[in-house]
């Protein structure tokens, strides 16, 4: 009988351990996923920027860059854009590595990688690339050193 209602007991705390934790995680407001994570976006974006070969442009609301890669294709022409508060990632992965006046701006496949995004700036000083991001009343600001053989 002593086991049978300590045992009772047991499944009760536990069941209501469980149900906290549940209710908890579920009650944060939102659910966090790749496109309202902030700190993902922007190390993502921090992470192409390292193993760029070239910019090919760097404006105040956008970037593109070259990247070598191994495999078939063996390069990528990247940009970061924001358009009507979405920040996407568009890759090109079908081009050969021409002049950014052959390339232009002409985007290739879209990834979203943020949404509601207020504002977003990249200014280049020297070797320094600086990216502030707004989103939600919260500016994220990133510093990243600029290396390699860019233009």
């Amino acid at each position: 009988m002593l086991a049978l209602a300590i045992g009772s007991l047991l499944m009760a705390v536990l069941g209501n351990i469980l149900l906290t934790s549940l209710n908890t995680s579920a009650g944060l407001g939102r659910k966090m996923t790749r496109t309202n994570d902030e700190f993902f976006a922007l190390q993502s974006l921090i992470d192409e920027i390292h193993s760029a070969d070239a910019f090919y442009f760097i404006e105040d609301n956008g970037l593109q860059l070259y990247v070598r890669e191994k495999g078939r294709n063996g390069h990528k022409v990247v940009s970061y854009v924001l358009q009507n508060r979405t920040l996407s990632r568009y890759g090109d992965y079908y081009r050969a590595k021409y002049s950014k006046e052959k390339i232009g701006k002409r985007p290739g496949v879209r990834n979203i990688i943020l949404d509601d995004v207020k504002e977003l700036h990249f200014s280049r000083e020297g070797d320094l690339l600086t990216i502030r991001l707004t989103r939600g009343g919260r500016e994220y600001t990133r510093s990243v050193a600029l290396r390699g053989g860019y233009d």
